[in-house]
């Protein structure tokens, strides 16, 4: 397994020591090598358009000693992942040969990987290496929560601006679960290099298509939290969201290492059902589901819904949506909000397939 930091920082990708197997899978490699970058340390995947991969791991983003390297081949299976099988691993506190990671890609835009079974918090990473040429207008929706997380009056989603001719970024506005407007919060200046820019303590993993993922604070763990962004595009139609997705759950009411899901969404009509896999691979459901049902599109602005999850007790949440995304064909989502559970996170990222 990848090594698990105590609370949060070292994000680990999930490895379960299982046999390969291919009747599920599909050749769905893509047309050139697609390389990734996100927090937690920091993140570096290329997924190979021969069907191998690489990954390396930092101890932060301006570390260029890698802790260690893994390589191995992928294949995309029908229910939607991606699944890693390690095939050769250098440094310390790496996988062993033959263990399995599971993730979720939009190529050439994002891709994000489901944690090892002692960990609860994905790793998202957007497009590698390149510095936004264009201003970038963002909807980001929060994948991870600090500490002090206020569940009635704080910041759950909001939209991102990054000016290109001044290096400043910035949250024009922050929403609440509600879909209530918390007002504006600056940033800050830096300069982007690989991808990447630094303010303080906020780390910056920045692309040329639109994409973001900040880490609010890259020195207090406990205090870090991670917000995901994606371009902002109208949604119009609840209708336009139909379709089956494959997708990451994060509810951490549930014990320590089940607090990640992978999952099936089925949108109709503006309700979505999802529900779990007891096998990911062969596509075996398990049993009960929860469902999300939407309010108005486009609000509380352009991109964002709420809407209201139901899993024995109902509960308030807020959600994005990137509809054809890079021009991929594929639909983005992203809700966040409070478990049914408790005043713990709820947070579910997933993938048109």
């Amino acid at each position: 397994m990848f090594n698990q930091h105590p609370i949060r920082d070292v994000i680990t990708v999930l490895l379960v020591g299982i046999t390969i197997t291919f009747t599920a899978c599909s050749s769905d490699n893509p047309a050139q090598d697609q390389s990734y970058s996100g927090p937690g340390s920091k993140w570096d995947t290329t997924l190979k358009a021969d069907g191998t991969f690489t990954i390396d791991k930092y101890t932060n983003a301006a570390d260029t000693t890698v802790d260690f390297g893994i390589t191995g081949t992928y294949t995309t299976l029908t229910t939607g992942f991606k699944k890693l099988t390690v095939g050769a691993v250098t440094g310390t506190g790496g996988p062993t040969v033959g263990d399995i990671a599971y993730g979720l890609e939009v190529p050439g835009f994002m891709f994000a990987l489901k944690p090892a079974g002692g960990g609860d918090q994905i790793i998202p990473m957007v497009m590698a290496g390149v510095c936004p040429t264009a201003n970038i207008d963002a909807n980001w929706v929060k994948v991870n929560m600090g500490a002090s997380t206020d569940f009635v009056n704080g910041d759950f989603a909001g939209t991102f601006n990054f000016d290109v001719a001044t290096n400043a970024a910035t949250l024009p506005d922050r929403y609440k679960i509600s879909g209530g407007s918390i007002g504006a919060n600056t940033v800050g200046t830096g300069t982007c290099a690989n991808g990447i820019m630094t303010i303080g303590t906020v780390e910056m993993f920045l692309t040329s298509n639109g994409g973001a993922v900040v880490n609010t604070d890259n020195t207090t763990p406990a205090n870090s939290e991670f917000i995901f962004a994606f371009g902002q595009k109208a949604i119009s139609d609840l209708n336009s969201l139909d379709g089956t997705y494959a997708g990451l759950l994060i509810d951490e009411n549930k014990s320590p290492g089940s607090v990640i899901e992978p999952v099936k969404i089925v949108c109709s009509a503006g309700t979505c059902t999802g529900q779990g896999y007891t096998n990911v691979e062969t596509g075996v459901m398990s049993a009960g589901s929860v469902s999300i049902t939407f309010n108005t599109p486009d609000n509380p602005t352009t991109g964002f819904i709420t809407g209201t999850l139901t899993d024995g007790t109902t509960s308030p949440l807020i959600c994005m949506f990137d509809k054809d995304a890079v021009g991929s064909g594929k639909t983005i989502g992203n809700c966040a909000g409070q478990s049914t559970g408790g005043t713990v996170l709820f947070n579910v990222l997933f993938v048109s397939i």
